[in-house]
């Protein structure tokens, strides 16, 4: 099984024609039916990080195909692993902390592939990924025997986790080139000369200042937990902390701050 699954890896990593791909992706899906979830996750050990950045990949293909057939091997993969685990945490956490990853290295493509010239081209080049988080979250027992009904809220948790991770990196992104330290002088400074009325949220355009940058990033670090996911839940919460102090917000830049303190004593303490 280690080297049927270690082959079926290699091919998927390396560029390959859409044909070749969904061939491959097929040949997965029906390796992991014939063997299940525990000899799957036993035979590539550590590998299951690969994994997950290759399985993403695909999910943001350009080819419909590919695509289908790469949400169809990760529905599988989700079933067979709570059917025979009782749990997804483990491949759901896997998967979410190599996705900043795949995002970033998605852009970079697109960008190199001279696709993107502004930050909306970001966003648009990760359509197809929102796409097949979307197909997955809308996978419905009744119609697949592969997932159980029980399984349907952690697979709400993980796709809507994605879509906060995606905006996160996109946030992180247009935060980019902004000072990490927070004055504290400048910002009492400006506590004590703001005006009563006519607040201005920094720099930022006008239509920025309601969106949801900040429920996505808070989503993204309350996923994971500061006893096995600090880093990951850190990184989110910092750049909650530079999209206030962008804002203007110090009290949120404070109470974000301590969240962080918070989970990193969390973390020392295990």
């Amino acid at each position: 099984a280690k080297s049927v699954f270690e082959l079926l890896l290699q091919v998927m990593a390396a560029p390959q024609s859409s044909v070749t791909l969904l061939r491959t992706l097929g040949g997965s899906a029906h390796a992991l039916d014939k063997f299940g979830a525990s000899v799957f996750l036993n035979a590539v050990g550590n590998d299951i990080q690969h994994w997950g950045r290759v399985i993403l990949t695909m999910m943001n293909s350009t080819e419909l195909s590919v695509r289908a057939m790469s949400v169809d091997l990760f529905v599988s993969l989700l079933g067979g692993v709570y059917n025979e685990c009782g749990s997804i945490d483990e491949v759901g956490l896997t998967f979410l902390t190599v996705l900043p990853e795949v995002v970033a290295r998605e852009i970079s493509l697109s960008s190199v592939s001279g696709l993107i010239k502004s930050i909306g081209d970001a966003e648009t080049s990760l359509w197809p990924l929102r796409r097949a988080l979307a197909d997955v979250e809308d996978t419905n027992p009744i119609d697949d025997d592969r997932i159980d009904p029980q399984l349907i809220p952690s697979i709400t948790t993980f796709c809507r986790t994605g879509q906060a991770i995606i905006d996160g990196v996109l946030v992180e992104i247009r935060l980019k080139g902004a000072s990490e330290k927070v004055d504290l002088v400048k910002i009492a400074e400006a506590q004590s000369s703001r005006p009563t009325s006519g607040f201005q949220f920094g720099s930022l355009p006008p239509d920025a200042i309601f969106d949801a940058d900040e429920e996505s990033l808070l989503e993204a670090a309350n996923f994971f937990s500061p006893q096995s996911s600090c880093p990951q839940k850190l990184r989110w919460l910092f750049a909650l902390r530079d999209l206030h102090v962008t804002k203007r917000q110090w009290s949120e830049a404070a109470e974000t701050l301590v969240l962080g303190a918070h989970s990193l004593i969390i973390s020392l303490e295990h």
